[in-house]
């Protein structure tokens, strides 16, 4: 598996139309935050090495999600196993200003390791741009080209290189020809416009 520098990247997807259903694979099922799953989401976060320890992620999600615990009842997507065993997060989060206009977010998507390589993060994306048409006409999110498994996703998922910094650019020049996907053609990138 290719190692690639971790260069901050945006990607967008300007509507939430044609969004195809992905069905759960056997043995799964998507459920939504309830009171008392921050330390679930902080486990699965901290399992995909999104942050040094279970302590930090507790502090993330207090900082960034504490004060709209009732949103994340609506927003935060759990994968679940049929044993009730959380596997897999997303949250189908919002931003009122990004780039001067409301965008949904595609938040924390996770899925911890032993679990990964079944169409999981497919499915817990899609779940989340299904859910998001309820508030959000359009939606983005950000990654690193160090995670070019989930670029090459998102980019299946309708989602195209959206620069918000000159520096993304190298990032998806180095992404173009270390791992090349038909959608990343040479610059310039879709989306870029900003519209």
């Amino acid at each position: 598996m290719k190692s690639l520098p971790d260069v901050p990247i945006v990607m967008a997807r300007h509507d939430l139309e044609g969004i195809r259903v992905v069905p759960a694979p056997g043995g799964y099922r998507i459920r939504t935050f309830r009171p008392g799953d921050e330390a679930v989401w902080a486990r699965v976060e901290n399992a995909v090495s999104e942050f040094r320890d279970e302590a930090r992620a507790l502090e993330r999600f207090a900082s960034e999600f504490g004060p709209h615990v009732d949103e994340m009842r609506e927003r935060c997507l759990f994968l679940e196993t049929a044993k009730g065993e959380v596997v897999g997060t997303t949250t189908a989060w919002r931003n009122p200003d990004f780039q001067g206009r409301d965008w949904g977010r595609i938040h924390w998507v996770a899925v911890v390791p032993a679990h990964q390589g079944k169409g999981l993060g497919r499915l817990l994306v899609t779940e989340a741009l299904l859910l998001m048409r309820k508030w959000h006409v359009r939606a983005y999110l950000t990654t690193q080209t160090s995670s070019w498994v989930a670029v090459h996703l998102y980019l299946t998922l309708g989602f195209m290189p959206f620069l918000t910094a000159p520096a993304e650019e190298a990032g998806w020049e180095l992404l173009r020809l270390e791992t090349p996907h038909p959608l990343l053609g040479p610059p310039p990138y879709a989306g870029s416009s900003g519209t």
